[in-house]
């Protein structure tokens, strides 16, 4: 009954909220800036020449406000149960780490398309849902929170 009661205040910790705001700050300046856009996405040429930057930037950039709010609706929905169960320093690696990772993964398939381009929190997000449905399998007595999300998300 915790996690449904939690879930019911709908109450997000204020690390979510922080990531939340600068996802929106960052990607509206995008939206307005294309050169800002330009110099901050991620693209497999311009890390060659040693814009690592790119790796994180990248993250915090989407394509149009229906991206960036998907990727914060599903984020808004999973980050305050992943915080409650692993603390928000652990939360904080879990999200860097999958944006970062992700894009190290994403450098690698892609190195050689010096014209690919790609924005979005999503790698992010998917850590901390993966994050989520680890802790729930490992869990397995506590009520079906990624069933209930899933099928609130549909």
């Amino acid at each position: 009954m915790l996690y449904l009661t939690r879930l019911s205040k709908l109450s997000v910790n204020s690390v979510a909220i922080l990531l939340i705001i600068l996802n929106i700050y960052f990607s509206y300046k995008g939206f307005n800036d294309i050169n800002f856009f330009n110099k901050y996405k991620f693209n497999p040429s311009y890390i060659k020449r040693g814009e690592w930057i790119r790796y994180l930037s990248s993250g915090f950039l989407h394509v149009d406000t229906t991206h960036l709010i998907v990727n914060m609706f599903t984020f808004y929905f999973f980050a305050d149960s992943v915080i409650y169960r692993v603390g928000e320093m652990n939360f904080l690696i879990i999200y860097f780490a999958s944006l970062i990772f992700g894009n190290i993964l994403t450098y690698r398939l892609n190195k050689n398309k010096l014209n690919y381009n790609a924005v979005g929190a999503s790698g992010a997000v998917m850590g901390i849902v993966y994050a989520l449905s680890l802790i729930h399998i490992s869990e397995p007595t506590r009520p079906r929170l990624i069933s209930y999300a899933v099928f609130c998300l549909k």
